[in-house]
């Protein structure tokens, strides 16, 4: 690994570990402050500034990206009923999915997405029977929200 090599530099190498192996388990707005942290507080020399102002710069990107997760978390707590950390909501029947939401995965894996009915956008898809049309329900249960 070399200092030119631009996708492994090695400031971003901590014995072996690519700073990557962590940030991908991160926010974007985590991510980059880690990184930007971790390139400008290593005590083993590679830091990527040479320079005291080249390490504070550093720290102020990340201070940066922090300060926006933070405004992020703060209006997400308008809404507690979302989880605010990425985890999906699940129902057990189709009826249960609050209006919000306008799309979700069933137990196969298949997309259901708010107005696709080819008779009625407003609703979700439904199946013709012998006896009419009734919901596609609830034996695809659950239902996984997919979040965007």
């Amino acid at each position: 690994m070399t200092e030119n090599n631009p996708v492994s530099p090695r400031h971003y190498d901590f014995e072996g570990v690519q700073l990557l192996s962590v940030t991908r388990c991160l926010t974007s707005n985590g991510g980059q402050a880690v990184q930007y942290i971790a390139r400008a507080t290593r005590t083993d020399g590679q830091n990527k500034a040479q320079t005291v102002a080249g390490l504070i710069e550093d720290l102020r990107k990340a201070r940066v990206f922090l300060d926006d997760e933070i405004d992020w978390l703060e209006a997400a707590q308008a809404f507690p009923q979302r989880y605010i950390l990425g985890v999906p909501r699940v129902w057990d029947r189709i009826a249960e999915v609050p209006p919000e939401v306008s799309a979700v995965e069933d137990c196969d894996g298949d997309l259901w997405v708010w107005g696709t009915d080819a008779y009625d956008r407003n609703r979700w898809p439904t199946v013709t029977g012998g006896r009419g049309e009734k919901p596609l329900g609830d034996a695809y249960a659950p239902f996984t929200e997919v979040l965007t």
